[in-house]
């Protein structure tokens, strides 16, 4: 679409070289080289960070030398596992774009593991030979930063280490927060991009009273943008009263004798031009038209902060640990954004057009992606163009989910205010193509995405799918494509809830191609009604990994036998021709296991199979 709206405002890194991304999940190994790498992880139950440090040293070849280790970046723990993220050091330097991540369920089994490491042996140590202190001067005079902070770091290209230096600027201009590697032997630069803002905790339990739009004057009165329902300037008619909500604003803080917008979970703040105060006042009250600045402060506090206590409330409240800043009037342009600084997010509302703000469609698509980084420690702009769109995905579920739990019948259609205009188009999360779409746009990839979720919480329920989705996010990592993100979201129903919605799950994911080792082949996951004079019977269920399968005696015993993994991919093939076999999958690990049974007649059966 025209308006880039709604993403990170991290640059991707020019002129750089990556190793392959390796990604190994628990259900499969996408690289058979890493089998064995896998099983021995798996072997040793992990009690502890120091267990698992010394656990991927002894099992993963790029570690284990006296060379090279890993540091711990980000660490969460969800209601169904512990999530770690390190990156890679080599004599202590940090090596740019490393990676490694480990997700590990709360018996201590690891249950996905990816990374993306360089392997050092035969590395020598390059001379960080440009002065430190030239970089200062040069900050200064090219991009008017008052303040550089330092980073000795190296970054692998070409097969070899080169030194850089990470520069993190703070500048008096319109980019506030900047980064800028450096090559440290010759003091070129390498690559720059944006940052976001150091965010502080904030806390306060005071509640105030304001007005505000739920989600948005369009979806509430069930029309499209125009006629008596358009921006005018940011003139505020008669209508729009109407259409305002009161509510409650909870956790406000007092400073003096005034309440500001700040609370546990979101601080509202003034981080970038134009340079607009944050509100305050004396008696708690913050009434608003929608052409006083006040207003889009009062909606970007009270959405995000009614949405993460919806996210505590359902058993999440560990994604989100403090408080955000948001600037509800942060850039001139029509676009919002979500920057990143020191491992919290901080979020920019655009004034074009309508303001961004005015919409919760906005406020709580670009507070997804904060939701995102908070729970993976993953920017979503340094992965792929696929990484990015099923960030775009995740913001869009939420947004819909917001106006859908509302009561309103059009949460369907997203940004109706803020878009759908003559300022940009907007988008709506009912998209019809399967994976993979045919145009690559990160807006085609989360459309796919959100409007799969969408369908599986109207049919299996909002309850399950939001625990799911919001369990999933912590699997999420730099290059998560979205079959992917799709195995992701049947683990968290594996460690949630031992699988019982699996099938259903699989088969919604199988019908959007995201699951494609099934090649379109959907029955493995389905069961029809017409089948249950060909029900065979499996014992014993759960087991160890030997079972007996039995087939029912007016069944003709001429069939075949596929056992699928979670993911759809077969594990085991074989021919039936008595009514009773044994059937041997010890050595793989526990789990839900598919038993696809089709007889020559063209009948298909399923069974699920749990191996302990």
């Amino acid at each position: 679409m025209g308006k880039s709206h709604h993403k990170y405002e991290i640059q991707a890194m020019r002129n750089r070289s990556f190793s392959v991304f390796l990604l190994i999940c628990f259900w499969g190994i996408s690289l058979p080289a890493f089998a064995q790498e896998l099983a021995l992880l798996k072997k040793t139950k992990v009690r502890s960070l120091q267990d698992l440090e010394l656990l991927l040293e002894q099992h993963v070849p790029e570690l284990g030398t006296e060379a090279s280790h890993l540091e711990l970046l980000h660490f969460k723990e969800s209601p169904a596992a512990y999530h770690y993220l390190f990156r890679q050091l080599f004599k202590e330097i940090p090596i740019n774009g490393s990676e490694l991540s480990v997700h590990i369920d709360k018996q201590g089994q690891i249950r996905s593991f990816s990374k993306q490491l360089y392997s050092l042996r035969g590395q020598k140590l390059p001379s960080f030979s440009f002065p430190k202190s030239k970089l200062h001067t040069s900050m200064s005079n090219i991009y008017g930063a008052y303040s550089s902070q330092i980073e000795a770091q190296l970054l692998w290209d070409k097969g070899k280490l080169i030194p850089i230096y990470r520069l993190h600027n703070f500048s008096h201009g319109s980019v506030y927060q900047f980064e800028v590697l450096v090559d440290a032997e010759k003091g070129k630069e390498i690559s720059w991009k944006d940052l976001g803002l150091y965010h502080t905790e904030t806390t306060g339990d005071t509640t105030g009273r304001a007005r505000v739009f739920k989600p948005n004057p369009c979806t509430k009165a069930n029309v499209n943008y125009g006629d008596l329902f358009i921006d005018s300037m940011d003139f505020h008619k008669t209508i729009f009263e109407s259409l305002m909500d009161s509510v409650v604003l909870e956790g406000l803080c007092i400073e003096g004798d005034s309440f500001l917008l700040k609370g546990p979970y979101v601080e509202i703040t003034d981080l970038e031009a134009p340079a607009v105060p944050s509100v305050k006042s004396i008696d708690g009250d913050f009434y608003f038209r929608r052409d006083e600045s006040g207003f889009e402060q009062v909606m970007a506090y009270y959405h995000i902060d009614r949405m993460q206590r919806w996210v505590r409330s359902i058993g999440f409240g560990n994604i989100q640990t403090i408080p955000i800043k948001v600037d509800a009037q942060g850039t001139e342009s029509d676009n919002s954004v979500t920057v990143i600084k020191d491992s919290v997010p901080n979020i920019l509302f655009g004034r074009g057009g309508v303001d961004d703000a005015e919409d919760a469609d906005v406020i709580i698509h670009e507070y997804g992606h904060a939701l995102s980084y908070f729970a993976s420690g993953v920017i979503a702009k340094r992965g792929s163009r696929e990484r990015l769109g099923l960030d775009e995905g995740i913001g869009d579920y939420l947004a819909a989910i917001y106006s859908q739990d509302l009561g309103f019948d059009n949460y369907r259609i997203l940004f109706n205010w803020d878009g759908h205009n003559e300022f940009w188009p907007g988008r709506q999360v009912s998209a019809s193509d399967n994976y993979p779409p045919q145009d690559s746009s990160i807006h085609d990839f989360g459309g796919i995405w959100a409007s799969t979720l969408l369908d599986l919480r109207n049919q299996i329920g909002k309850g399950l799918i939001d625990s799911l989705f919001f369990q999933s996010l912590f699997f999420n990592d730099l290059n998560t494509d979205l079959p992917t993100a799709a195995q992701h979201f049947l683990m968290a129903d594996s460690l949630l809830f031992e699988g019982a919605h699996t099938e259903a799950i699989s088969f919604t994911f199988c019908q959007k191609g995201l699951l494609p080792d099934l090649n379109g082949d959907c029955s493995v996951v389905s069961v029809g009604e017409s089948l249950k004079d060909f029900r065979p019977k499996v014992f014993p269920n759960p087991n160890s990994g030997i079972f007996f399968l039995e087939l029912n005696p007016s069944t003709n015993p001429e069939a075949r036998l596929e056992v699928f993994n979670e993911l759809g991919q077969i594990i085991f093939r074989q021919e039936i021709n008595q009514r009773r076999m044994k059937v041997d999958l010890a050595g793989n690990s526990p789990g839900l296991y598919f038993l696809k049974i089709q007889a020559t007649n063209g009948q298909i059966y399923a069974q699920k199979v749990i191996l302990e």
